[in-house]
């Protein structure tokens, strides 16, 4: 082999192992690289550190959770809700919190879900059977909302209208979803060795 064909070999090698270098780079860097925040969740961020300061302003965290909400943010949605609902740093709104729950529940927040269901758990509108809030309940379970199926439970279990074998075993399935999920009441009140009334009862004293 000559000096120039010895030359080319190592220039070729030198081109590939710098052809490797480059689709690695071009491989890992995107995923390591982080992508900036959205504006939305920038306001969420900046909204929740806020609420962990001492003596943290209500109205203040309250702006940032509704400016968010209103570009589409459904935890800030969710937020907004908690705040309008509870009456924290603004006046109460019940009818103003259930539409910012419903716009989150759009996009598929269980938390939504979970507060529509409380909403109408509590009587927010006298007229809707309380089926609605067992629906909305195992929504949230169905997104991953453990406490959603608990809650979805607990509602049958009370319901008197339903005979108490059939209320019994509907519950059972929800607590069981609920304890498949990893929520650790409904693991207690389902290892209890004695019939679910009677273990139920006992767990509502």
């Amino acid at each position: 082999m000559n000096e120039n064909s010895f030359k080319r070999i190592v220039k070729f090698f030198k081109l590939l192992l710098l052809l490797v270098f480059t689709i690695f780079l071009l491989y890992h860097l995107p995923k390591n690289r982080k992508e900036p925040l959205a504006p939305e969740a920038i306001l969420y961020q900046k909204a929740q550190d806020l609420s962990l300061k001492e003596n943290p302003d209500p109205q203040k965290i309250f702006d940032i959770y509704k400016e968010a909400a209103d570009i589409g943010h459904s935890e800030s949605q969710v937020k907004t809700g908690e705040a309008l609902f509870y009456g924290l740093g603004v006046l109460k709104n019940p009818e103003t919190a259930f539409d910012y729950y419903q716009k989150a529940a759009l996009q598929n927040n269980p938390e939504a879900y979970f507060q529509l269901g409380t909403m109408y758990e509590h009587g927010y509108q006298l007229l809707v059977p309380l089926e609605k809030a067992v629906e909305y309940f195992q929504r949230a379970g169905e997104l991953g909302l453990s406490e959603g199926w608990f809650k979805a439970g607990m509602l049958v279990f009370d319901d008197k209208n339903m005979p108490q074998s059939l209320r019994i075993e509907k519950a059972e399935a929800y607590f069981r979803r609920a304890a498949l999920a990893g929520h650790e009441k409904a693991k207690d009140l389902l290892s209890k060795n004695v019939p679910l009334f009677d273990s139920y009862r006992d767990y509502r004293r």
